[in-house]
């Protein structure tokens, strides 16, 4: 799981900071770079719906109601299949473990504690149900995070919860 987080992670930064693109990242929404090297972010309609979520929006958040979002327009799919051939995990498996990562940060939001997912270039963060993107890396240890999934409330992680819902996980073999 944390090889396939890490592999999004990846592939976002290259597309939205480094090639410019606004990225369509299933189950959250679109990311494109602004000024500034600040990337802002368009929320999936499916994503507030899922979790009742407050969005507040401001520079770097834009709801898909707004004259703004049409700035998103032109957007490109992340490519899951370039995230599982990333992780050496087969195409089904990496979108389910995506889904799933999505699911909890969801479960958490509802049962109202804070969550947080790194995203590398900034983090979607949730804190009595308002939803967020914040630009930058999240926390003072952002970079002992490195890139998985956190969750602020009690500092937990979710690694464990995730790993046992995917031990049979298919691993691609060369």
């Amino acid at each position: 799981m944390h090889m396939v987080w890490k592999a999004l992670c990846k592939a976002l930064f290259r597309q939205v900071i480094i090639n410019d693109k606004c990225v369509d990242l299933p189950f959250a929404g679109k990311f494109r770079k602004g000024a500034n090297q600040s990337v802002t972010f368009l929320v999936a309609l499916d994503l507030l719906a899922s979790g009742r979520f407050k969005f507040a929006e401001n520079q770097y958040n834009v709801s898909p109601m707004s004259k703004s979002a049409l700035r998103f327009h032109v957007s490109e799919a992340l490519s899951l299949t370039a995230v599982s051939a990333a992780a050496n995990i087969d195409r089904d498996s990496a979108s389910s473990i995506i889904k799933m990562i999505f699911t909890q940060f969801v479960k958490l939001a509802r049962s109202h504690q804070a969550a947080s997912l790194s995203l590398g270039f900034g983090c979607l963060t949730v804190k009595d149900s308002a939803l967020q993107f914040v630009n930058g890396k999240s926390g003072s240890d952002a970079d002992e995070q490195d890139d998985t999934v956190s969750v602020n409330a009690k500092c937990v992680s979710m690694r464990d919860d995730l790993r046992s819902a995917f031990d049979n996980v298919s691993v691609m073999t060369p």
